[in-house]
């Protein structure tokens, strides 16, 4: 028996990776480019599911059968304003949010770092919310939220296709 091999199977099990949040990023993608929405300091995703309850006479006690109706997805962003002419920032995303179309987009981790199998979060979305704030001797944040339009897609990237990194 190998000391080594056996110290280092419980090395592999003792300790965990964790995702690293300053890997992804939020895409809008137009005509197979994506474009950064840039200075992002934080993200939140949030799946919920709408379900409706079932409660017939052969059931019998207190509990409900649930089955999902609707299924929706909400992307929030928190950033920095940046002014940079090659990604979004608040005016190109005032902009969009004016124009009321949905527009698509990709979470996931950033497009230079995309290994072989790495999933995002593709699809339409319409921006519900957008803030801008501005105070003095600060920097300017903004914040946006994003509503799915539709159905979203869990795709994962391809070398060779480039399913979910907008190549």
């Amino acid at each position: 028996i190998n000391v080594l091999n056996l110290f280092d199977k419980y090395l592999n099990s003792v300790y965990m990776e964790y995702a690293d949040g300053s890997a992804y990023l939020l895409y809008i993608m137009e005509e197979n480019q994506e474009k950064l929405v840039a200075g992002s300091t934080s993200h939140n995703v949030s799946t919920s599911a709408e379900t409706k309850s079932r409660s017939t006479k052969d059931v019998s006690g207190k509990w409900d059968e649930k089955t999902v109706t609707k299924l929706s997805q909400t992307v929030k962003l928190d950033a920095l304003v940046a002014v940079d002419p090659g990604s979004y920032g608040y005016d190109e995303l005032l902009a969009l949010m004016k124009a009321g179309k949905p527009v698509k987009l990709r979470y996931g981790k950033k497009k230079e770092s995309l290994a072989e199998g790495d999933k995002s979060e593709v699809g339409m979305y319409v921006i519900t919310s957008l803030e801008k704030n501005d105070p003095a001797n600060d920097d300017s944040t903004m914040s946006a939220t994003f509503e799915n339009s539709g159905a979203i897609s869990t795709e994962a990237y391809s070398a060779t296709g480039g399913s979910g990194a907008g190549a």
